[in-house]
């Protein structure tokens, strides 16, 4: 009776250790289940964040291009305002110049002036 009173206890013992196995399997599958959820919602944030991220380097493309475009554009107004300067420079010279040929030209009319009236030589009056 002993052996079937042990043989009794083992079954129960063994049923039980089954039923505490499905109720860990039912745990663990709820387990994987949530772990699964808690995964697409990561790979979902992921891709919200390589979305951002592309976002980010587009406008930062975008912004670089600005900028050198910026500066290509500031690059030909300083050649622009070294040509005007050395236009101006040019122009300086040329006025100089022209001013004074235009001084001599005024003492050289008024030298003419002078010796064409007779008047301002008194030998020649005289005579």
């Amino acid at each position: 009776m002993a052996a079937l009173q042990e043989a009794e206890q083992a079954t129960k013992d063994r049923e039980h250790a089954i039923q505490e196995l499905k109720e860990q399997a039912k745990s663990l599958s709820s387990l994987r289940e949530g772990v699964s959820l808690e995964l697409d919602l990561l790979h979902s944030e992921l891709e919200k964040v390589k979305r951002e991220e592309e976002r980010i380097h587009d406008t930062i493309s975008k912004k670089e291009r600005q900028l050198t475009d910026a500066e290509l554009g500031l690059k030909k107004v300083y050649d622009e305002e070294d040509s005007l300067r050395e236009s101006q420079k040019k122009l300086k010279t040329v006025i100089t110049t022209s001013s004074q040929r235009l001084s001599e030209a005024r003492e050289a009319a008024k030298r003419a002036k002078f010796d064409a009236n007779p008047l301002n030589y008194p030998l020649l009056r005289s005579k």
